[in-house]
């Protein structure tokens, strides 16, 4: 019997569901007084969203979506297309990588340079893309710019040439250091740096369908929209002609070679017939023996004619085959979307985050007082 009443009886640290519930409402009220300090919590961090919203500048984000379709099978000759014909199931390896090859191409210098020197058109003003992006940059004193308190112990003479400079001419000239120290900030903008900063310029791909995503951001619609742009159509051509150089090369030797002995075997016709014309038919030995060179050269570029015709056939049925078709999918317009938020999700943000440390601290501050106690 004393052992059921040892049991029963509540221990120094134990608390009954009646206790608990007091201490909640003890809670309860305790955070409904200090109702003051906790509003003055949701005012400032009302007032620091609003702050922030409105230091905060528009960036526009312009996607453009595309499709790498290529023939895998075609760099094997006949043999790659006799395997073709089942149905790719002993290929396609080789997806995966060329895709990473187009992405590392799209982040290279080698497009960098061609957009940043193609001539655009941004708020109904041409000029370099280069010196679009800088302007967009500079407006917002986010271009070489130094703080005042920086000033003192900079080259400020120096940082007003870097912050003035604008390309002018649609080539880089690696002899100008200046050119070539804001190209190289140009390019860390655009593509990110080694030091792990972003770029304005993002690209990637599904590992499963193969579409390819491209998208810059800027705090002009126009400008990131022309950024995306040019940086698809530079990487196309440039992806175009480096995966068919071989093939191409071949081709224009073929084409040479045809239009070479084209020319010879027409040189020929045409001096035999208007050496019979000039005759009248009215020949002597001498002379049919000319028209029997000429009819034995005719015959000879004819069917060199007819093998050079055929070798031209197939080398540019090969460049067809090698040539990857790149698609777009979805391109860019206006308008875009913006990372501006509206101002009812700023009020909410403001409030929700207030109240929230407003009454953890008020909580915390009595969880101390009755621990002291």
């Amino acid at each position: 019997m004393s052992e059921d009443l040892q049991k029963n009886e509540a221990g120094p640290h134990d608390i009954s569901l009646k206790d608990l519930i007091n201490k909640l409402w003890d809670y309860f009220y305790y955070v409904l007084s200090r109702w003051k300090l906790i509003s003055l919590i949701i005012l400032v961090s009302l007032a620091f969203h609003v702050y922030k919203a409105l230091k905060h500048n528009k960036q526009y984000t312009a996607k453009l979506t595309f499709m790498v379709n290529e023939d895998e099978s075609s760099s094997l000759g006949g043999l790659g297309s006799l395997l073709g014909s089942f149905g790719g199931l002993l290929g396609g390896g080789g997806s995966e990588y060329n895709l990473d090859k187009v992405l590392e191409l799209s982040k290279s210098d080698k497009i960098g340079r061609t957009i940043l020197l193609k001539k655009i058109k941004v708020n109904n003003k041409e000029d370099y893309l280069a010196n679009h992006l800088i302007e967009s940059f500079d407006t917002l004193n986010q271009w070489n710019y130094t703080k005042w308190y920086k000033r003192p112990f900079e080259d400020m003479e120096n940082k007003a040439k870097t912050r003035n400079y604008r390309f002018s001419a649609d080539t880089l000239d690696i002899k100008n250091r200046l050119q070539s120290k804001i190209t190289k900030q140009l390019f860390s903008r655009l593509f990110g740096d080694d030091q792990g900063n972003e770029g304005i310029v993002v690209g990637e791909y599904g590992e499963i369908t193969g579409i390819m995503k491209l998208s810059s951001r800027s705090y002009n619609e126009d400008l990131a929209i022309a950024i995306t742009n040019s940086i698809y159509e530079a990487l196309k051509s440039f992806y175009i002609i480096k995966s068919t150089e071989k093939q191409q090369k071949t081709f224009d030797i073929m084409k040479a070679k045809h239009d070479s002995i084209e020319t010879l075997w027409k040189n020929n016709t045409y001096a035999l017939a208007k050496f019979q014309d000039t005759n009248n038919a009215l020949f002597r030995y001498v002379d049919k023996s000319k028209i029997s060179t000429l009819q034995q050269s005719i015959l000879i570029y004819g069917a060199a004619l007819g093998e050079a015709k055929k070798n031209l056939e197939l080398s540019s049925f090969a460049l067809q085959e090698q040539t990857p078709f790149i698609q777009a999918i979805d391109t860019p317009y206006a308008p875009l979307g913006n990372s501006k938020q509206g101002w009812p999700i700023v009020i909410i943000m403001g409030i929700a985050l207030g109240g929230f440390l407003g009454v953890l601290f008020v909580m915390l501050q009595k969880i101390y007082a009755d621990i002291m106690a």
